[in-house]
């Protein structure tokens, strides 16, 4: 995402290295929103929608390629694992009416 500072993308590729595990960077589109270009006071509402939608689509291919790759199909819907996405908001922040973009991401 444009809206996230170069250095936050370069801790967390470091992090990543330096515990080992994989890092999968994608791209939203929430520049090319008009609701977040307009920045009528819901820019972070917007761009959260793009995030976590873009996450969702992330953690179902993958939970497709596993899958697939495990042999899994046939498998009903509830007896098929789901993926959990985590933000890493403070407690506190949830109860913060300001906080759009923690508001849209109850919604995912």
């Amino acid at each position: 995402s444009h809206a996230l500072p170069q250095t936050q993308i370069d801790v967390a590729r470091k992090v990543a290295d330096f515990i080992g595990i994989p890092l999968m960077e994608v791209s939203t589109a929430e520049g090319s929103d008009e609701a977040y270009i307009r920045n009528d006071g819901h820019a972070c509402f917007v761009c959260k929608t793009h995030l976590y939608s873009t996450l969702n689509a992330v953690a179902n291919a993958f939970m497709e390629q596993y899958i697939d790759n495990n042999n899994l199909d046939g498998q009903s819907g509830s007896d098929q694992q789901k993926v959990i996405l985590y933000n890493g908001t403070n407690a506190d922040d949830t109860r913060d009416p300001t906080r759009l973009g923690l508001q849209e991401s109850v919604c995912h």
